[in-house]
C-alpha cells in the first residue's frame, strides 16, 4: 500500500513502522510511553479521496475529514492514553476540547464494534470492540 503522505520510519524497541511525517513525533512519544497504536494519518480527507472513484456517496464524508489527523489505539491502550493526557495538566481549555464533545475544536473519540468475521467470510459473525 502506498502512502499519500511523506513518511518517516519510527522505531521504538522492536516496533518499527512508516508513519506520516507530521505524526511521527507523536507516535514515537506514544510508543515510548508504553502505548500501542494500530493506524494513524495526518490528513484523513487527503488519504481517502481515492475512495470517491468506487464510493461516490462518500464525498461529503471525505471532504469533512480534510485536515483531520487520527490515531487508532487498541481500546484499552486508548483509554489509558486519554487518562494519561487528562492527568498531565490542569483542567483547562485543552482538557475541555479532549473531554467535551460540544467544545470548540473538540476531539472526536469513538469506539466502534467490529465483526471479526469481516476478514474471513467462512467465520460466523463475532462482534467485539477493537479500536478507539
Amino acid at each position: 500500500m502506498t502512502n499519500v503522505h511523506p513518511v518517516r520510519t519510527v522505531q521504538v524497541g522492536q516496533r518499527s513502522a512508516e508513519i506520516d511525517e507530521l505524526l511521527a513525533p507523536a507516535v514515537e512519544a506514544i510508543w515510548r510511553n508504553g502505548f500501542q497504536t494500530f493506524t494513524s494519518c495526518q490528513d484523513a480527507g487527503e488519504s481517502n479521496v481515492s475512495w470517491l472513484e468506487k464510493l461516490p456517496h462518500m464525498a461529503s464524508y471525505v471532504e469533512s475529514r480534510r485536515g483531520w489527523a487520527f490515531l487508532d489505539f487498541p481500546v484499552q491502550d486508548g483509554l489509558r492514553f486519554l487518562t494519561a493526557v487528562a492527568q498531565a495538566g490542569p483542567r483547562d481549555a485543552f482538557y475541555v476540547q479532549m473531554t467535551h464533545w460540544a467544545a470548540p475544536q473538540s476531539w472526536d473519540v469513538s469506539i466502534r464494534p467490529m465483526d471479526q468475521a469481516m476478514f474471513d467470510e467462512a467465520e460466523e459473525s463475532n462482534f467485539d470492540f477493537r479500536l478507539l
